[in-house]
């Protein structure tokens, strides 16, 4: 597999993911061939191109939770640690329901398995330290094991239920949240919707990192969160969701990839399948990367084909952290960034950043150029250049403050090199819209916002009479999402709306606009009038007659409602209005 790094390597991380060993004594031998050729695999594909910076365990490690299955657990991990790498502080493991010894507390686990059938018991639950300590012990060989492996310092205690690390790589702050689904599993199809994870562990686990600042989240769990009961099941899925921004599981013994998503949120969610079942099962172990300055990501499964005792490795797949573009910046931001860097093309590339433009150029494999929205992706394109832009600002309070500036230094070296590169009619339109952004940016810019409104209304009225309605529409639609507007300026945004969605052609909508308006108790003559012409578009010229005597009666000057009441006036045989406008 050839080198799959994208961007800086400072934006890329990339991880090895297994589960469900399920390692036991009676099947040594089978493990030993299976595992040895894992170890093998691993090293001669990863351990100098793609090498992984850390690795995830989501559980069942063992069969039956025994001290003596996690001999050779330890032993393999550490082993495949060595293979790549990996220092024992990026090594993260999570229990599964095999990595319970159902022989410890037997009773006491029941009880507890029968009483546990809400939030608020089991909220009692957590808060007892000796009624943790008496079921926990059934973890007690799992949790020697993970310490040892995840040292230091040690993250399982007798009685400790949230649990969080968080390291650095590179300059990329990671935080990595260990959720327990197995504490109350009794393993099989019996679980199925009864899975007790507790709402307070995942809120003090996702509380644990948060005060040294913002991190780039993994959450670890065993279980799919459709196996969680009932009443707690969507407030601990919405809880993680709202923390993490990748999730990794196991325990079904196939590997997946699906997207969960609340209203503001979406959690990337992978299943590893199954590292070691038998010599003859479908075992599988995932290597993932995903590069932050794209938000795009490769994922290879690997398959163990028992016939020939090796692992054989999928096409690598792409994956996206987010569907959504990166979210234009404000436009403070882009002045700033634009101020302290000095780009070529710098008022082009403000609007881009701030969302004014959206458009960009690019050349196609024919050598043509074209101008194309900022979604269609090409790689080394400005279009591409733009999106990681605004993805390195959203993501900047996970970086060290030295390394962000230093790519960001980087992203527009490279953003100079690209547009530079255009000549001929493509360079007499960029220069075109380099000097029309100067007009729209000072529209929405900084420095104009102590008085937005007459900025935003002298530029909009500019727009509308040299016909551009898609620059005035760009003015409108950033304003419209400003909470900075007082009510005067509110109702001459909306005044401006009616005249662009006029100029647009959809009379019907600047009516119900100029509606609202007459109703306003603000309003003036000429928003009459204004209504008088939205009824003239619509075909209604009686109305519009009406509305044009009211408007001339209230005060509107002559001079500015003229033109308008005599084409109305035409269209309706109304002589008085003519006399009107013309004595």
């Amino acid at each position: 597999m050839s080198d799959m790094k994208t961007s800086s390597p400072s934006a890329w991380l990339a991880w090895l993911h297994l589960s469900d060993l399920h390692l036991r004594k009676d099947l040594g031998w089978e493990q030993d061939v299976v595992l040895s050729s894992l170890l093998k695999d691993i090293e001669e594909r990863y351990s100098t191109t793609n090498r992984p910076q850390v690795l995830f365990v989501t559980g069942d490690i063992a069969f039956s939770g025994k001290d003596e299955e996690y001999i050779p657990a330890e032993d393999f991990l550490l082993k495949l640690c060595a293979k790549v790498s990996i220092p024992s502080e990026r090594v993260f493991i999570v229990p599964g329901n095999h990595d319970i010894d159902r022989t410890l507390a037997e009773d006491a686990f029941d009880g507890a398995r029968a009483k546990l059938k809400t939030t608020s018991e089991v909220d009692r639950f957590f808060r007892s330290e000796d009624r943790r300590r008496t079921v926990f012990v059934r973890q007690r060989a799992f949790r020697a094991f993970a310490n040892r492996v995840m040292k230091p310092p040690a993250m399982y205690e007798d009685t400790s239920f949230a649990h969080a690390r968080v390291i650095r790589i590179g300059p990329i702050r990671i935080r990595v949240l260990l959720l327990d689904s197995s504490w109350l599993a009794t393993g099989g199809e019996k679980d199925l919707g009864s899975i007790v994870v507790g709402e307070r562990q995942v809120i003090e686990c996702c509380q644990l990192g948060n005060s040294d600042g913002r991190s780039f989240t993994f959450a670890l769990i065993h279980h799919p969160f459709s196996w969680i009961a009932d009443f707690e099941q969507a407030s601990v899925e919405n809880r993680v969701i709202e923390s993490a921004d990748v999730c990794l599981r196991g325990h079904l013994h196939a590997e997946d990839l699906r997207a969960t998503e609340e209203a503001r949120r979406r959690l990337t969610v992978f299943t590893a399948g199954a590292a070691f079942q038998t010599r003859t099962s479908d075992n599988c172990y995932l290597w993932c990367s995903l590069d932050l300055a794209t938000g795009r990501g490769r994922r290879v499964s690997h398959r163990y084909n028992g016939v020939k005792n090796r692992w054989d490795a999928s096409e690598p797949s792409e994956w996206f952290l987010t569907e959504r573009a990166p979210a234009p910046l404000p436009s403070a931001v882009a002045a700033d960034l634009v101020r302290d860097h000095n780009p070529a093309f710098a008022e082009f590339l403000k609007c881009l950043l701030s969302g004014l433009y959206a458009e960009v150029p690019i050349k196609l494999p024919t050598g043509e150029v074209t101008f194309a929205g900022i979604d269609t992706i090409l790689p080394g394109s400005p279009n591409e250049l733009v999106n990681r832009l605004r993805r390195h600002f959203a993501i900047a309070e996970i970086w060290d403050p030295v390394s962000w500036k230093q790519e960001l230094q980087r992203l527009i070296e490279a953003w100079d090199g690209a547009i530079r590169a255009f000549t001929g009619p493509a360079l007499t339109e960029l220069l075109r819209r380099e000097e029309r952004g100067k007009s729209l940016f000072s529209a929405v810019s900084p420095g104009n916002q102590g008085s937005p409104g007459l900025t935003f209304a002298n530029a909009i009225h500019a727009l509308l009479d040299s016909g551009d309605l898609v620059g005035a529409r760009q003015i409108l639609d950033h304003w419209h999402d400003q909470d900075e507007l007082g009510p005067l300026e509110q109702l001459e945004l909306l005044r401006l709306e009616i005249q662009v969605l006029l100029g647009e052609g959809n009379p019907a909508s600047a009516m119900k606009k100029a509606e609202q308006l007459s109703s306003d108790i603000q309003r003036t003559p000429i928003d009459v009038a204004l209504t008088a012409r939205c009824a003239l578009d619509l075909g209604d010229a009686s109305r519009a007659g009406r509305l044009m005597h009211l408007a001339i009666d209230s005060g509107a000057p002559i001079e500015s409602v003229r033109k308008l009441a005599l084409k109305i006036a035409s269209l309706t045989g109304d002589r008085t209005l003519t006399k009107k406008v013309m004595a």
